[in-house]
């Protein structure tokens, strides 16, 4: 739709401005209303200070964001916290028996146990998982002879 023109005589320094505010009267419908507003407003108190109820709610929505991002910030700290738990916990359970007695001596009954394991077939993985030991020391026992 072809829009009627018109010439306004205005200081050269504000001609940038009277094409940004066309500009934007084209494309944006509410405009108009607002921009009449803050005339009105600032003609009928005599005050050239700007419209402080665009800014008011503007500040309103990002205390509101602010508080949001708070909630969110304490929520995730609080599952981080969760999640260590859980981590150490299932660390310290999940840990092979010779990793948490290191060094130690492996008993006589779980020599005997994982070599009859591995006769039947089983992998040095399923051994270590059944008898509670890392998969290092099952391949010793299996393939080193214990010294005596």
């Amino acid at each position: 739709m072809v829009l009627p023109t018109m010439s306004v005589r205005v200081d050269p320094t504000h001609h940038g401005l009277i094409r940004d505010i066309a500009t934007a009267l084209r494309s944006r419908p509410e405009l108009p209303d607002v921009l009449r507003d803050v005339l009105q407003t600032q003609h009928e108190d005599r005050v050239t200070e700007r419209d402080t109820d665009v800014l008011q709610r503007i500040l309103e929505r990002l205390a509101n964001e602010e508080e949001v991002s708070r909630k969110i910030m304490a929520f995730v700290e609080n599952l981080s916290d969760r999640v260590k738990v859980l981590e150490t916990a299932t660390a310290e359970h999940s840990r092979p028996a010779a990793t948490r007695q290191r060094y130690g001596r492996i008993p006589d009954n779980i020599r005997q146990k994982a070599h009859q394991l591995r006769q039947e077939g089983r992998t040095y993985k399923q051994i270590a998982t059944e008898l509670g030991i890392a998969d290092g020391t099952v391949h010793g026992i299996i393939n080193k002879p214990r010294a005596e």
